[in-house]
C-alpha cells in the first residue's frame, strides 16, 4: 500500500455528519456538572469577561448567562453551528480560526477566563503550546485559561481520545502541568466528574476497590481532566 502521511485535520470534512448538532438548553444536570467541574475549581465570578475558544452551538455560554456573566463571546471554525446557535448568541459567536481571531482582536482586549472544552487536543504539543503563548498575552493579571481533554491516565479516556479521528495528541494530568510549564503558566489539574451524586459515590466505592489490586493507578480515574492555567506569581 502506498505511504500516505497522517493527516487528522483532513477528517474535518466529515464534521457535518459525524457531529451531533444539538440546540443548547440548560438542564439541572448541566448546572450541576458546570459548577462541579467548573465553576469553583476555576475560580469564576460575575462580571468577568470569558471567550470560549471552539465554543460548538454555544452550550457553555449559554452556562455562562445562566450564572449572570454576560460578557461573553465565542469562536468556532465550524460554519455549520450558526444554524443551530439560540438566537441570543447569535451576536456572541462567530465562525473564526482562532489564529485569525487573535490577528484582528483589538491589541487592548483581554479576559478573565479563555476557555478551551475539547479543543486542546486537535493540535499537536507544539502548536498547543503555541496557542497557549498567544492566549496567555490576551489574559487580566488574574485571568486564567481552562481547557477540557481526554484523560489518557485513566482506562477509561480512551472512548474519548479515540472516538474522533481529528485528534492529534494526548494528555494526562503529567503532561497537563509539563505544558504549563512550557508556556510560563501555573496548570491545576481537576477530575471532570460526571453522573449524579449517587452514581459519583458508587464510581469512587469501584475505583478504591481496584486499587487494592494495583502496584499503579491513576492520579484521576475520570474520562477527562480540566487543566486551570493561571499566570505565575
Amino acid at each position: 500500500m502506498k505511504e500516505i502521511e497522517n493527516k487528522p485535520e483532513e477528517f474535518y470534512d466529515t464534521y457535518a455528519e459525524f457531529r451531533e448538532y444539538v440546540v443548547p438548553e440548560i438542564r439541572k444536570k448541566h448546572l450541576r456538572q458546570f459548577r462541579q467541574n467548573y465553576w469553583k475549581n476555576c475560580e469564576f465570578f460575575k462580571g468577568m469577561s470569558v471567550l470560549e475558544v471552539g465554543c460548538g452551538t454555544g452550550l457553555f455560554l449559554k452556562y455562562m448567562e445562566t450564572e449572570g456573566i454576560t460578557d461573553i463571546f465565542g469562536i468556532d471554525k465550524d460554519p455549520h453551528i450558526i444554524k443551530i446557535l439560540p438566537d441570543e448568541l447569535l451576536n456572541k459567536v462567530e465562525v473564526f480560526d482562532v489564529d485569525e481571531y487573535l490577528n484582528v482582536l483589538s491589541a487592548d482586549k483581554a479576559f478573565d477566563r479563555i476557555l478551551l472544552i475539547d479543543v486542546l487536543e486537535h493540535f499537536n504539543p507544539n502548536q498547543a503550546a503555541m496557542l497557549l503563548s498567544r492566549l496567555r498575552d490576551r489574559l487580566k493579571n488574574s485571568g486564567g485559561i481552562v481547557v477540557k481533554v481526554p484523560n489518557n491516565g485513566s482506562p477509561w479516556g480512551a472512548g474519548y481520545q479515540y472516538g474522533d479521528l481529528t485528534h492529534k495528541s494526548a494528555y494526562n494530568s503529567f503532561s497537563l502541568r509539563q505544558l504549563g510549564i512550557k508556556v510560563g503558566l501555573n496548570c491545576q489539574v481537576f477530575p471532570h466528574r460526571t453522573g449524579n451524586p449517587r452514581k459519583q459515590i458508587l464510581e469512587n466505592i469501584f475505583h478504591s476497590a481496584i486499587e487494592l489490586f494495583l502496584t499503579e493507578r491513576p492520579e484521576f480515574w475520570s474520562a477527562n481532566i480540566i487543566g486551570y492555567f493561571t499566570q505565575k506569581v
